[in-house]
């Protein structure tokens, strides 16, 4: 006899506890699960692995030659490799770098060097401050030229920002350590007569720097010689 409920009484039905047989995880889908997972990180490992050995800090240097001609309204070219050592102070190596002249200046570039290498402080760079704690500079040379009407070679970015640029960082970096190899300074006004070049160069002595200069050449009309040793030009710098 089929049971029936009592009338007036309405039964509901019974739910079962137990899972399906299709939501059942059996050992098989959870071993697929888990070597998805395991491939998964093996391609991403692999894709890491791939793009460190393809990675190449030289596509940088279009955008950033652009900038520095943006900025100085001159020419700049890195013609040889810019590497980049990444951490809290990475340092960044620019190969035969150059920084055009003026139209009517008597060399092509203004500044060039040979190899520039310096460190930032990757924390106080954050913080809004430009601290290099090293800098060296390889076969630097920088010509400094005057021209009839008080105009030289040296003012750079005559023309207006744009009213869309950002504002620049004030102030000169900080520069820890300053190490020179075989630097030249080129001065020549010839209003005055005058045409100079000073060889610079820095030997480390302990925690500082030592300076070592020669110059030569003509201050106005006389012929000019001269050697020097002394403290970093930092420490010039820092004198009142």
């Amino acid at each position: 006899v089929g049971s029936r409920s009592a009338p007036g009484i309405r039964t509901e039905p019974q739910l079962s506890t137990q899972p399906s047989a299709s939501r059942r995880k059996t050992p098989l889908t959870i071993g697929r699960g888990r070597h998805r997972g395991r491939w998964a990180i093996a391609l991403l490992l692999a894709a890491l692995v791939a793009l460190a050995m393809l990675w190449d800090w030289n596509w940088f240097k279009p955008p950033l030659e652009y900038v520095v001609e943006k900025k100085t309204r001159r020419s700049f070219a890195i013609h040889g490799d810019l590497d980049v050592d990444l951490g809290w102070n990475p340092r960044v190596v620019l190969n035969d770098m150059r920084l055009g002249n003026t139209s009517w200046a008597r060399t092509q570039d203004m500044i060039s060097a040979e190899r520039a290498a310096f460190t930032v402080n990757l924390r106080k760079f954050i913080a809004g401050r430009l601290v290099m704690p090293r800098v060296e500079l390889f076969a630097p040379r920088i010509d400094l030229e005057t021209a009839p009407g008080n105009d030289n070679n040296w003012q750079l970015a005559t023309q207006p920002a744009e009213k869309d640029e950002p504002e620049p960082r004030k102030g000169l970096p900080e520069i820890g350590r300053l190490r020179i190899d075989r630097g030249v300074i080129a001065f020549s006004d010839p209003a005055s007569n005058t045409d100079l070049e000073v060889h610079l160069s820095t030997q480390e002595t302990g925690d500082a720097d030592g300076l070592q200069a020669k110059a030569r050449g003509r201050l106005r009309t006389v012929d000019f010689t001269a050697e020097a040793t002394g403290d970093s030009i930092l420490s010039l710098a820092d004198l009142d």
